[in-house]
């Protein structure tokens, strides 16, 4: 568990300008979304990739949303193709989170996941903008 929770933190992904452009929008415009208007917190990203060689890119599954997959070119003849979405936006900003934001904030290391719905939306979309990186 601990080998993969730092495999995740230490992972960044490829993506071209374009996309990098498209996911930090999408990503920011879902955050806002779920701040404002859901008031959750406490949301996850969930991200899947295959890999294939260069020219069988038709072969990829579909993504359930449009523009996904994003497709990266990973290596000489490989493409790396990228299908995410945000998942675990039930938990809303209650007094029993309130109480364990304080608690954190006292023990837990930094950044905490415990906070109110503004707060988190900005500190996930920072985090998700580092993770995806633009190819040279």
């Amino acid at each position: 568990y601990f080998e993969g929770k730092k495999y995740a933190l230490s992972t960044k992904f490829s993506v071209d300008a374009k996309t990098k452009q498209y996911v930090d929008k999408v990503i920011a415009a879902d955050c806002d979304f779920l701040s404002k208007t859901t008031v959750t917190m406490d949301y996850s990203m969930i991200l899947g990739t295959v890999k294939c060689a260069k020219g069988e890119e038709d072969q990829l599954p579909k993504g359930a949303f449009p523009n996904q997959p994003f497709l990266a070119y990973t290596g000489e003849d490989e493409i790396t193709a990228y299908y995410f979405g945000i998942i675990d936006f039930l938990q809303r900003w209650t007094a029993t989170k309130k109480i364990a934001h304080c608690i954190k904030c006292t023990f837990a290391p930094k950044p905490i996941s415990t906070v109110s719905p503004e707060p988190y939306a900005v500190q996930f979309e920072e985090y998700f903008q580092d993770k995806f990186v633009e190819t040279e």
